[in-house]
């Protein structure tokens, strides 16, 4: 019986754990992989406002196969003109909905091809640019 228990609890750890998307509408998601999604909130990014130095932009990260981090909540300030964003807030949740707060960052340039750089472009498009959004 023991063997039996000890095989279902090395099977419960060996499964990859898989993250769950945002809780409530109004998130689209802009990235999907197989180790993260990454969701932002559809409010944040739909404004468009291209000359903004202080766009901010909530992001969920979905962490589909740690066992240690369940997702993360940045919250990042976008400066338009600059093509540039800094985390401002960063929440690390465990899969029992601890949290970690990991601080904010210097400003740093978004990279076109990148997740961040696609949520910069988004971000600062003139809003009659902004057609619909991602598939959620």
């Amino acid at each position: 019986m023991i063997r039996y228990i000890a095989a279902a609890a090395a099977l419960a750890l060996a499964a990859p754990l898989t993250a769950k998307a945002p809780p409530a509408e109004g998130w689209s998601r802009i990235d999907e992989s197989t180790d993260f999604d990454h969701w932002v909130r559809d409010k944040d990014w739909m404004a468009g406002r291209p000359d903004s130095t202080s766009a901010l932009v909530w992001v969920w990260v979905d962490h589909k196969r740690s066992r240690t981090i369940s997702h993360e909540m940045l919250l990042l300030e976008i400066n338009c003109p600059a093509e540039g964003y800094r985390f401002v807030q960063t929440q690390r949740f465990d899969p029992r909905g601890n949290a970690t707060s990991l601080g904010s960052t210097e400003w740093e340039f978004a990279p076109p091809s990148t997740i961040i750089g696609e949520i910069v472009r988004v971000t600062c498009m003139e809003p009659e640019q902004v057609q619909g959004g991602w598939s959620a």
